[in-house]
């Protein structure tokens, strides 16, 4: 394991490459839409999750991106604010969120993939991130990492005293 790992952690493949999914999947319903519209039922029953779900997950980012850049500098292992809920948030507020609200927003069962699609990556790189921590913080993380859920949203975590 290398001694050292960037503040994006494994994000950047996960994230650029669910990314390119995304515009594959807007594209191919934009050009058969007969194929992978969600018409079935009015418009508005998709579009007003889509928004709220696109709404929280932008929060849940910005929540989180705050708190990584305020620990990240200092050296450590975040475990307040939205860690304290799931040990991954950025990831859990795109493949929770952002890429189920877009799938919504565009009325497109194929771009609602892209969640799918990004937590197959997460499931395929997070091992070395949580890897990287463990032997960065040892059994802090351990104890951490055995209490707080991965990409769901749970109970707090509380620090043993």
């Amino acid at each position: 394991m290398s001694s050292k790992m960037s503040i994006w952690g494994v994000g950047r493949p996960i994230i650029f490459s669910s990314l390119a999914w995304l515009g594959l999947a807007i594209a191919l319903t934009r050009l058969f839409p007969g194929l992978f519209l969600m018409d079935f039922l009015p418009s508005f029953v998709f579009i007003v999750p889509g928004l709220v779900l696109l709404v929280a997950g932008g929060m849940l980012w910005i929540w989180s991106l705050s708190a990584l850049f305020d620990g990240f500098s200092q050296g450590l292992l975040l475990t307040d604010g939205p860690y304290a809920y799931m040990r991954h948030p950025l990831y859990s507020s795109f493949i929770l969120f952002v890429f189920p609200g877009m799938g919504f927003l565009f009325l497109s069962w194929l771009v609602l993939t892209t969640g799918l699609f990004a937590f197959i990556l997460f499931k395929l790189f997070i091992g070395r991130e949580d890897e990287y921590l463990e032997e960065k913080f040892g059994k802090q993380y351990r104890e951490y990492a055995g209490s707080v859920r991965s990409l769901m949203p749970g109970a707090p975590y509380r620090k043993s005293v």
